[in-house]
């Protein structure tokens, strides 16, 4: 049975809406009211599914009771208004009130009815099992971008890591876009070579590119993470459009529950288009040189706002050691951000990964360097809370206890 609460304060039309639906089986009235004060009394009364409220209602108006009524938000009552006239100006109200919908009077038994029935219905499929997991922010895909200011600066091998990272922290599926089309690297450092690629998927028309011929263009590393790779060989920046890339993304957004996108320091459309739609923007930076800060510090100021939201963005620290010629609070004061991560240097570990094409996380996971990214990627994953792990100094980073690293109670091997 759907319950509904009819409120008109002209008896005619209310005993109309009421003859109306009392015709219906399936239909069940359990009030009527002759204001808005009194609907609003019956509703907390009765907690009736669906009200009808003219929009003229004395004491208070059907748009201010509606919005009262969707305030509440331990009543199930969604509300319809009902007006003499369809202007634009009474549609905006009944939207502004929270009404799911606007009828005008006189209005016929069956478009009454049916209306009253798809309002129900719809509320109903809000609280299905498949509307809750759809909306639950837990199972959303968070799309992260990793950039700096210039190259140089360990970016691709940071997204690489990263990306493990999250993949096997979390054991949901994950997929890095190594969106180079130029001299991109994610594929020494991972040992896999390109088969099919975005660009290949740039010359068709954004159309005709469907979930199946992007999975076709996707590698599986070893670890379990999936790659996309844009180019086997350097092609022109303009070769993956925004069109092509939002169309790639949107399909894997069905698949991934992380996708995490390695983005050249260039500032084009397409790389724009990514930042700006990432929900993270990692930003990259050193503390090697002050042309690595002043270089990061113009990018920020480039898309702060324009482009990138502030909330959106967290500075990462790379290469971090007690050696480091800049303090971090010197970072934070010149970038005006807080620094969110800092990742140890080791000058043995992540070369010789690199030269191996074995991201470190997965050949040396003990390390203090595989410890920081692991626990960095589980602060993305809102697993531990960011700033209580990843905040160090350099000489706890460089030092040989270690102690910034747990979690669970284990601490990171000290360096060797």
């Amino acid at each position: 049975m759907i319950r509904v609460l009819i409120a008109d304060s002209n008896p005619p039309s209310r005993e109309q809406l009421r003859a109306h639906l009392a015709s219906d089986a399936e239909m069940e009235i359990v009030g009527l009211a002759r204001d808005g004060q009194e609907a609003l009394q019956l509703a907390h009364q009765f907690r009736p599914d669906v009200a009808l409220l003219a929009a003229d209602l004395s004491v208070q108006d059907g748009f201010q009771t509606a919005e009262y009524l969707a305030g509440v938000g331990y009543l199930p009552t969604q509300s319809i208004i009902l007006s003499g006239t369809n202007s634009v100006d009474q549609l905006r109200r009944a939207m502004r009130s929270g009404a799911r919908e606007h009828l005008s009077l006189p209005v016929n038994r069956a478009d009454l009815v049916k209306t009253v029935r798809e309002v129900y219905q719809e509320e109903q499929r809000r609280h299905t099992p498949s509307f809750a997991q759809a909306a639950d922010p837990k199972k959303t895909t968070k799309v992260i971008s990793i950039t700096g200011a210039k190259g140089g600066i360990g970016k691709t091998t940071l997204a690489t890591n990263l990306a493990i990272s999250l993949a096997q922290e979390t054991r949901e599926p994950t997929i890095l876009i190594d969106l180079y089309v130029q001299f991109g690297d994610v594929g020494m450092l991972l040992n896999m070579a390109p088969q099919r690629t975005i660009a290949e998927l740039a010359t068709l028309d954004p159309s005709e590119v469907d979930e199946q011929l992007v999975a076709d263009c996707i590698a599986q590393h070893e670890s379990g993470l999936h790659v996309l790779f844009s180019s086997k060989t350097p092609v022109a920046l303009d070769s993956i459009t925004v069109p092509c890339i939002e169309n790639v993304i949107g399909h894997l957004k069905q698949h991934y529950r992380y996708i995490v996108i390695d983005v050249p320091p260039i500032l084009h459309t397409t790389t724009l288009y990514v930042l700006a739609h990432a929900t993270t923007a990692l930003i990259v930076a050193n503390l090697f040189d002050l042309t690595t800060v002043n270089d990061t510090r113009q990018l920020l100021q480039t898309i702060q706002g324009k482009y990138v939201a502030r909330e959106k963005i967290s500075v990462v620290l790379n290469r971090v050691s007690k050696q480091n010629r800049l303090q971090v609070s010197d970072i934070e004061s010149t970038l005006g951000y807080p620094v969110s991560a800092q990742i140890p240097n080791d000058g043995m570990v992540v070369p010789g990964a690199v030269n191996q094409g074995m991201p470190f996380v997965v050949s040396q996971p003990n390390t203090a360097v595989s410890q920081s990214i692991r626990q960095f990627a589980r602060s993305l994953a809102g697993i531990v809370n960011m700033e209580k792990t990843m905040m160090m100094s350099a000489d706890e980073l460089a030092g040989g206890r270690k102690r910034g690293f747990f979690f669970g109670g284990q601490a990171a091997r000290p360096e060797g």
